[in-house]
């Protein structure tokens, strides 16, 4: 490998450890926590060769990975979140309160174990399959 090497977004890295930022070394977990004596210059050195040599690109961010050593890289990219605002207040109670467990009558009707309102789960008004909708309470149903 030379000491370039160029994203998919165009961008040259610099390759070389001495030369610049955005080359890493992958190291295995099993590695990091066996390397107890942080003295041992020589444990340093096997740990640092025997990971794998990783490139960030300043430009898009992505993250080129040679697990082999060899071209080409495992490519990965940053996750783009949408955009949201906050919460409306009914949403942020619910995430509070998580996941509650409701009983599923014969009928088909549950009671809300939130706000104890009861409901049917063949309707579409009250449930959407995971809220209350009155409440907004995530429900797990479990058979009665």
């Amino acid at each position: 490998m030379s000491s370039w090497y160029t994203c998919p977004c165009g961008h040259s890295i610099q390759t070389n450890l001495f030369a610049g930022a955005g080359v890493y070394r992958l190291v295995r977990d099993e590695l990091c926590a066996a390397w107890t004596d942080s003295t041992d210059p020589e444990a340093a050195l096997r740990m640092f060769a025997s990971g794998h040599q990783t490139l960030l690109c300043p430009a898009c961010a992505r993250l080129l990975v040679f697990w082999d050593g060899s071209d080409p890289p495992t490519i990965y990219q940053r996750e783009e979140w949408p955009a949201t605002g906050p919460l409306p207040r009914i949403d942020e109670a619910a995430v509070e309160r998580g996941f509650l467990s409701a009983a599923v009558h014969a009928s088909n009707d549950v009671r809300c174990p939130h706000c104890d309102r009861i409901f049917s789960t063949r309707s579409t008004t009250p449930w959407d399959g995971i809220r209350h909708k009155s409440c907004g309470t995530f429900l797990r149903l479990v058979d009665r």
